[in-house]
C-alpha cells in the first residue's frame, strides 16, 4: 500500500521473467534465486542514487511469502559486499490474512 509514496522510476520489480512479478508464494529458495538473477537490475537502480546521499541501506521485506524472505538476504549480502555503508534489515511480519 505504501508504494504510492515511492516514485515509479525508483521502483524495481524483480521476477518478471520467471513469475511475471507476482511473487513466489512461500518458496524462499525460489525468491533467493530470483533475487540473484535480477541483482543487476537492482544494482542499476542503486547506481542512480548519488553515493554522497547514502548514509546506510535499509532492506525492508515482507515475510508473508517467499520473495521477500528469500530475496532480502541476497540483496543484503550483495550490498554488504559492494559498499562500506551499513546495511540494516527490517522484516514485516505477515498479517492474519497472509502466509
Amino acid at each position: 500500500m505504501g508504494l504510492e509514496h515511492i516514485a515509479e522510476d525508483q521502483r524495481v520489480l524483480i521476477g518478471q521473467s520467471r513469475v511475471k512479478g507476482h511473487g513466489v508464494g512461500a518458496d524462499n529458495e525460489l525468491g533467493a534465486e530470483i533475487a540473484e538473477e535480477d541483482i543487476d537490475e537492482v544494482q542499476g537502480a542503486i547506481d542512480s542514487i548519488p553515493v554522497h546521499e547514502v548514509d546506510a541501506f535499509l532492506v525492508v521485506s515482507g515475510l508473508g511469502g517467499g520473495t521477500g524472505s528469500g530475496g532480502a538476504p541476497v540483496l543484503a549480502k550483495h550490498l554488504k559486499r559492494i559498499y562500506t555503508e551499513p546495511v540494516y534489515g527490517l522484516g514485516i511480519l505477515p498479517g492474519s490474512d497472509e502466509g
